[in-house]
């Protein structure tokens, strides 16, 4: 439950979240036609995935850096070295 009103992934519900998760939930129940389960299944999954994307672009943007950082070390240091 946390993780469907939990929209942005965040690992907190802020109260624009807490108010259309639990709008939503006040809509299925007393909906005719529910959206089926399996569909907010798939879109809980999604939010993950999109999470662990994220996590995984910082992580990648990180080690860029380092990579920059250490290649321009190298290259100051060949140019002392000569």
């Amino acid at each position: 439950m946390f993780e469907f009103i939990d929209g942005n992934g965040s690992g907190t519900i802020d109260l624009q979240e807490f108010y259309y998760g639990v709008s939503f939930l006040a809509l299925q129940t007393s909906s005719v036609q529910a959206i089926p389960t399996e569909t907010i299944q798939t879109l809980q999954l999604l939010r993950s995935q999109t999470a662990m994307l994220r996590e995984i672009e910082n992580v990648s943007k990180r080690h860029a850096a380092i990579l920059t950082s250490m290649q321009r070390s190298a290259e100051a240091s060949t140019k002392w070295a000569l």
